[in-house]
């Protein structure tokens, strides 16, 4: 979806309303509870899908299956929490993060434009998602659902066809790097966001 702004929100505006607190500071407790949780939760289904990828820290680790489980199940936990906290089976609270996150404004284009051109990220206004918030969403959002359809596939193979258990093997190896890609460098610049914040302070 877009929509015509006419430019980048200037320094001057960015900062008059509040340099330190942010949109996720103004959302609701419990939005803030679901995404901390939805976090939590997604950071360990990554974390067990690496251990069950590579076979040294498995065979250090040891409990090969124990750890399948604990993917499987923290996994789906992940994809029901993401489902109904931040889309539109969450009811309004879902509908108005769905909108927030699917709206692209010119001024977001510009702003991207902005972000390549002086390799950077420019000011922008905390008080609503940038652009960069809003790929980053869209892109886990997709990735999940790729990662839930072709793990269902993997983990009740026994009911599908080869040409399906080994595409989606291929979709979930490809997608798991992608995620794991995207949640790193989120943490990365959450924590460089952070401390310019805390500076201000």
């Amino acid at each position: 979806m877009s929509a015509s702004r006419s430019s980048l929100p200037s320094d001057s505006s960015t900062k008059s309303r509040s340099e330190v607190e942010t949109w996720v500071d103004r959302a609701p407790a419990g939005t803030r509870f679901s995404h901390n949780l939805f976090s939590i939760l997604f950071t360990v289904a990554l974390a067990s899908g690496l251990i069950l990828q590579l076979s040294f820290l498995q065979s250090w680790l040891g409990h090969r299956l124990l750890i399948r489980n604990v993917h499987i199940a923290v996994s789906l936990l992940a994809f029901v929490v993401g489902a109904v906290a931040f889309t539109p089976l969450g009811g309004a609270k879902g509908r108005k993060l769905t909108t927030l996150f699917s709206t692209w404004f010119e001024s977001d284009s510009l702003w991207m434009h902005r972000w390549i051109d002086q390799l950077r990220r420019p000011p922008y206004s905390r008080l609503r998602p940038n652009a960069g918030q809003k790929l980053l969403a869209n892109s886990l959002a997709g990735s999940m659902v790729i990662l839930f359809a072709s793990g269902i596939v993997l983990w009740l193979f026994r009911y599908f066809p080869s040409y399906l258990r080994i595409g989606s093997t291929l979709a979930h190896q490809l997608f798991y790097y992608l995620a794991t890609i995207l949640v790193l460098g989120h943490i990365v610049l959450v924590i460089l966001s952070s401390e310019r914040l805390k500076r201000k302070r």
